[in-house]
């Protein structure tokens, strides 16, 4: 890629309290990585607490410090020569707050275009989120998943799914932690070929990205979703054969028995197609192209 030549600091900010939460971990420490590795930019670029004082800079507000920050210090900033980007990721943002900063980051389809509808006057750029470089690393060494057994799994935290004990029969239920660093969850990613990402509804919820989606196809899995599910829908065909239809046990056993009947079957291979598909449109290179238009 093309050296993209800018002198302002580019400066991803974090609280003290969601330092190593995964959002700060993920769209902070890790995204401001890959970005400086790929050499695209010629700028300083930092991942450090939030600095009140930044000047001249461009600063990417991570989820903790985008809820924290207020119209007054985002204007002092500005003031100072900087630039501000919200990335509220599946959070909440007053409309006073987006009304002056420079930028707010979507990290989804369906949250770009609710952002485009509600501040008609305010920047929206998208850089969707990036699968975690540590399970890229597992995935390069590792065998892969069996391709003569199906192997289901859940990654993520339970409170956010759908587990009964029929389900916990056909499914693998590996907790992940995101308040804290724990990539213990990683090592069985490999193992997995069929992703479960049946979601419970909760009233935090807002513009999810499709990570579990991003992952299973970074992973050469097939994903089990919800068709409720505003973003799956963005990415994944409508024939796709793994859409759960209801969220109620019968519906998920019977998507789980359809996907064992059919499994390395032509329904299995079509579902993979739409995965490499899912794969291809979010390779770190992408995102990180994302980021460097956003911050032009």
């Amino acid at each position: 890629m093309a050296w993209h030549k800018h002198r302002r600091a580019l400066r991803f900010f974090y609280t003290p309290q969601t330092a190593v939460s995964g959002t700060s971990v993920m769209r902070g420490g890790q995204l401001s990585n890959l970005v400086e590795r790929s050499g695209v930019m010629d700028r300083e670029i930092t991942f450090q607490p939030l600095d009140l004082g930044a000047r001249s800079s461009d600063l990417f507000l991570t989820k903790g410090a985008a809820r924290s920050v207020t119209p007054e210090q985002i204007s002092r900033w500005r003031r100072r020569g900087c630039r501000v980007f919200l990335d509220p990721v599946d959070e909440d943002v007053a409309d006073e707050v987006a009304a002056v900063a420079d930028c707010v980051v979507a990290a989804s389809v369906s949250a770009q275009g609710a952002y485009q509808d509600r501040w008609p006057h305010t920047r929206i750029a998208r850089i969707d989120h990036h699968v975690d470089p540590r399970v890229r690393d597992v995935l390069a060494t590792s065998g892969g998943a069996d391709a003569e057994t199906l192997v289901a799994r859940y990654f993520g935290e339970s409170v956010n799914t759908i587990i009964t004990e029929r389900i916990s029969s056909l499914v693998g239920f590996v907790q992940v932690d995101t308040s804290r660093q724990d990539d213990t969850w990683i090592r069985n990613v490999p193992g997995a070929n069929l992703h479960y990402a049946m979601r419970r509804r909760r009233a935090l919820d807002r513009h999810k990205p499709f990570l579990k989606g991003f992952t299973a196809a970074a992973a050469g899995a097939n994903i089990l979703i919800g068709r409720d599910e505003a973003e799956a829908v963005h990415w994944l065909p409508d024939d796709y054969p793994y859409w759960v239809s209801s969220t109620d046990e019968e519906s998920i056993i019977e998507a789980l028995e359809h996907a064992r009947a059919t499994f390395m079957g032509q329904e299995w291979r079509r579902a993979q197609e739409a995965m490499r598909d899912i794969a291809a449109r979010t390779t770190d290179e992408r995102i990180i192209r994302q980021l460097v238009d956003a911050v032009a």
